[in-house]
């Protein structure tokens, strides 16, 4: 058995398969090879549990929610609504993100002020 390298280009990303070939050179799993270039689209789940924790727990529920449609939808051949839903999860990750950092940045100072305010 015999194995060759090819180089090809899915998207963006460029992979490098090593294809395995027999006595003949025919390559063996070529259907394994084309499953191996397609990818579901980012779930930016880890993002979205981050921000659960951390920064904002609702909107950050809405996107694991979300994150977790992605792989689901992809591999039951629903690609636009894996799409769909990536975008969604990355919507509502970032906007409570943000919501988290400006709500740290300022419930202090309200806090300050009102400490100072009383003394």
């Amino acid at each position: 058995m015999w194995w060759e390298e090819t180089k090809k280009q899915y998207g963006d990303d460029k992979f490098i398969i090593l294809h395995y070939l027999d006595a003949n050179g025919d390559i063996i799993n070529e259907e394994e090879d084309k499953k191996a270039l397609i990818r579901p689209p980012q779930s930016y789940l880890t993002q979205a549990i981050l921000v659960t924790v951390f920064c904002c727990m609702p909107l950050g529920i809405v996107g694991i929610i979300n994150a977790a449609k992605v792989e689901s939808r992809f591999y039951a051949g629903d690609k636009e609504g894996a799409e769909r839903a990536s975008k969604e999860a990355k919507r509502w990750t970032n906007i409570g993100f943000w919501i988290g950092i400006s709500g740290m940045a300022i419930i202090p100072n309200f806090y300050n002020q009102t400490f100072i305010t009383q003394i």
